[in-house]
């Protein structure tokens, strides 16, 4: 029988980060920075929440569950929102009950958000798939342009006319695609403040350890995880400029921003193909976009895995009573008419966010 031990997340043992690690790299549904041991450890490293439950078999580890703790053993996702992909790191043949999984972890609930597919393991209610949109940097920059122009070619040419307008108004198109300038990365994110005033959202870079924890990548060096920060510049005006996580060979995109002035110009594409070419070239071999339903990302996406948002409950009392609660809310979604039957989706989705951001 399994034997679940949970940990602290903050300093794995070297054997145990091994076994991770090995674990990914059998498994391209695991590539992505997020299901890295490093992003679990700099999370920790700026939270009192973060656990790692190990499931042992015949003393080896053969299953690793990164989460962050709530309250009253309701866990969700390290980072919260913050994390684009999150599930149980095993490999293809690891089984185990899901309830008791839960139960002997001491967790009453887990929401999972754009698990891959392939997290039936942990027995979630999960909605339909979605796609995890990708672009496949394997052959360099230029395959994959040559590969995805054809189904794209109206976005492909935007960007070049747009930053041959842009260099005849300016003088020059410049891109960094390593920005080590904190002012910069402060005036990206007064950017996603704006953009998150302006759609009602929280600012997630108020929350202290969110904002520790952004620049703790941004200054790290380590090649197995660090904040990629990259600008473009029009002449010598920064016009937009992106913060992501890297692995040696994946780059995600996660906090873009540019300056609205600029927003004829197209400036954030103009950097994401600037940025896509150079990371081709520092020996990324993929691009992750993550799930969404974005124009840009069918556009420049030419690869996807399915995911899916679920939650995984207990067999004890709270995880019974959490289940019973999601069920109820599902019926009310399926019975009220439109567009009345998201409101109870999204007052849970609001919720979550806002217990996953407390909690830490």
């Amino acid at each position: 029988m399994p034997r679940c031990d949970i940990i602290d997340a903050a300093s794995l043992d070297p054997s145990l980060r091994a076994a991770w690690n090995a674990t990914r790299a059998g498994d391209p549904a695991l590539a992505s920075p997020y299901f890295a041991p490093e992003f679990t450890e700099a999370v920790a490293s700026v939270t009192k929440t973060t656990r790692l439950v190990v499931v042992h078999e015949n003393g080896a580890p053969v299953a690793l569950l990164p989460f962050q703790r709530r309250t009253a053993g309701l866990c969700g996702p390290v980072g919260g929102h913050l994390n684009d992909i999150h599930g149980l790191i095993a490999g293809p043949g690891f089984q185990a009950d899901p309830a008791n999984l839960l139960e002997n972890a001491g967790l009453q609930m887990l929401s999972l958000r754009h698990a891959p597919l392939g997290q039936a393991a942990l027995g979630a209610r999960f909605g339909a798939p979605h796609a995890f949109h990708v672009m496949d940097l394997t052959g360099g920059y230029a395959a994959y342009e040559a590969r995805r122009e054809p189904f794209a070619k109206s976005a492909f040419r935007a960007i070049r006319t747009r930053t041959d307008k842009a260099r005849k108004q300016f003088g020059s198109v410049t891109h960094v695609f390593e920005e080590a300038s904190p002012a910069k990365l402060d005036r990206l994110l007064a950017w996603k403040r704006e953009q998150y005033a302006a759609t009602g959202q929280p600012s997630l870079f108020d929350i202290a350890w969110v904002r520790e924890l952004t620049d703790r990548l941004h200054s790290s060096r380590d090649a197995a995880l660090r904040g990629q920060f990259s600008c473009l510049y029009f002449g010598e005006q920064l016009v937009a400029a992106h913060f992501g996580l890297r692995t040696r060979d994946v780059l995600h995109y996660w906090f873009p921003g540019y300056d609205p002035a600029f927003a004829e110009l197209s400036p954030g594409n103009i950097l994401l193909r600037a940025m896509a070419e150079a990371a081709a070239s520092a020996g990324c071999t993929a691009l992750h976009l993550g799930a969404g339903d974005y124009r840009y990302k069918h556009e420049f996406a030419d690869v996807s895995f399915p995911v899916i948002d679920g939650v995984a409950f207990a067999r004890s009392f709270m995880g019974r009573t959490a289940a019973a609660a999601g069920l109820a809310l599902a019926r009310i979604d399926r019975t009220l008419p439109e567009p009345l039957a998201s409101l109870p989706g999204k007052a849970l989705r609001r919720i979550d966010r806002h217990l996953a951001f407390r909690a830490a």
